[in-house]
């Protein structure tokens, strides 16, 4: 994983060749939660190991660390002006992020682990490193923003190499490709010339694939991530004069032969798209920062947006978290966002109250009664193991026929032996971060024996 995207207006993007669909609505379709960070400034790239989602602050020098369930952890780094900006998880847990500096002497390489200690990697003044990966060959791999920029590897032990300069445009992030090699996004708009996406193997074979780009027109790609297709995506814009509202948007995709082909998001926001991940659900996913949403590209190229709680809230980043969920960075109201696309993300907690619904049925003999147990977005998996009581209504009262436990899939069966009645089934409410509303249902009976069964309609009480 990496993650990168400048704080500051001068980095970004393209345009393509292929053009396919037009401006994505803006939906409401899934819900997003939103946690507080201390840093006054707002974090920036994200990136996720297979416990935690970490951040970087670069305007407060802190690294940040936020569970599944919203327990922010910050650790501020050792001295100040070192501005981390890219950041990247590495196989054996640890996460290295690159510091950029704004004082000579605070740039360099940095790794902490779980436990919040730090490591520190030097590099010669000027670098400026800025996006980072862990590469196939088990070193660092990360962009270089000085002059000359490039590509440098960075050897577990600290040891750097500069691989040649000459690149058609400055480098932003890296990461590694399905082939094996590393791919970089490179920025046009800051010089006024296109963008380009490149590939670097091991050995440092450099190959450059430059954006299609109108004439007049400045383009440049930001970030980029693998598919679940096997192709590399990208956020791109193109800047047709120096006034930011010409910026259109767009999401790039690249085939490892280097086949490009555009994916227009939206104009008239004056910001190029930010970060972009693969989710779990197999789309991209990347962030508006502009217009205020987190979208979705299917890999043929269907875009959603999802606008944030927070008003203004300018999401720059996003990775795919380790419950299933999709993560981003909020830079302007320093929080961290979740897209919950699994139901009853968090820590579920006992709720006032219970969810219950009502069947009637006579019975000759005995009955299973089924029934399952959902959630509004339709993944029953919240209410895994909640206890569900069926009751029988008894000269007035209701009492006890039989419990059952919900499966992993949310399905719950108990057999009924009492006579004729109304029944209903119940189950304690649970409430959670995520803001799904579970519901509870009997469904149709099941003969045994020849057994006759009337089923009313399921209606809650």
């Amino acid at each position: 994983m990496r993650r990168i995207l400048p704080l500051i207006v001068t980095l970004f993007f393209g345009v393509e060749a292929l053009f396919v669909g037009g401006a994505p609505p803006i939906l409401a379709a899934v819900t997003i939660t939103e946690f507080p960070v201390a840093s006054p400034n707002g974090p920036g790239p994200i990136t996720s190991t297979d416990n935690h989602i970490w951040f970087t602050e670069p305007n407060d020098d802190t690294i940040g660390r936020i569970s599944p369930t919203g327990v922010v952890t910050e650790y501020p780094l050792s001295a100040g002006f070192q501005e981390p900006r890219g950041i990247a998880a590495a196989p054996d847990g640890t996460v290295w992020f690159t510091e950029t500096g704004s004082h000579e002497g605070a740039e360099g390489i940095e790794r902490i682990d779980a436990s919040g200690t730090i490591a520190q990697f030097p590099v010669p003044d000027g670098t400026l490193p800025f996006g980072i990966t862990t590469g196939p060959d088990g070193n660092v791999w990360f962009t270089r923003r000085g002059f000359p920029s490039g590509i440098a590897r960075m050897t577990s032990m600290g040891e750097v190499t500069n691989f040649p300069a000459g690149l058609h445009n400055a480098p932003l992030n890296i990461v590694t490709g399905p082939d094996g090699a590393l791919w970089f996004t490179e920025d046009g708009i800051v010089d006024g010339g296109s963008g380009a996406i490149g590939r670097i193997t091991t050995s440092g074979s450099l190959t450059e694939y430059v954006l299609p780009t109108p004439a007049g027109a400045s383009s440049g790609a930001g970030d980029i991530a693998v598919g679940s297709d096997g192709n590399l995506w990208f956020t791109w814009a193109t800047q047709a004069s120096p006034d930011l509202a010409s910026v259109s948007r767009s999401i790039g995709r690249i085939t490892p032969a280097g086949v490009i082909t555009e994916f227009p998001v939206s104009s008239g926001h004056g910001w190029p798209s930010g970060g972009i991940a693969a989710g779990p659900d197999g789309n991209l996913w990347f962030t508006t920062g502009a217009a205020n949403t987190v979208a979705s590209i299917s890999t043929s190229g269907t875009i959603e947006q999802y606008p944030v709680p927070t008003a203004n809230s300018f999401p720059i980043d996003v990775v795919a978290g380790p419950d299933g969920n999709v993560w981003f960075s909020e830079a302007s109201s320093s929080k961290i966002g979740r897209v919950n696309l699994v139901s009853g993300s968090g820590v579920h907690e006992p709720g006032s109250g219970v969810h219950e619904r009502r069947i009637s049925f006579e019975i000759a003999r005995h009955l299973v009664a089924k029934g399952r147990v959902t959630a509004t977005e339709g993944v029953s998996a919240c209410w895994q193991g909640v206890s569900v009581t069926i009751q029988r209504r008894v000269e007035g009262k209701w009492r006890s026929a039989g419990k059952a436990r919900t499966d992993a899939n949310g399905v719950y069966r108990v057999q009924l032996r009492d006579h004729t009645g109304t029944y209903r089934a119940k189950a304690p409410k649970v409430s959670f971060p995520g803001g799904d509303v579970c519901t509870l249902a009997i469904s149709r009976t099941r003969r045994h024996h020849h057994a006759r069964d009337r089923n009313s309609a399921i209606a809650p009480t």
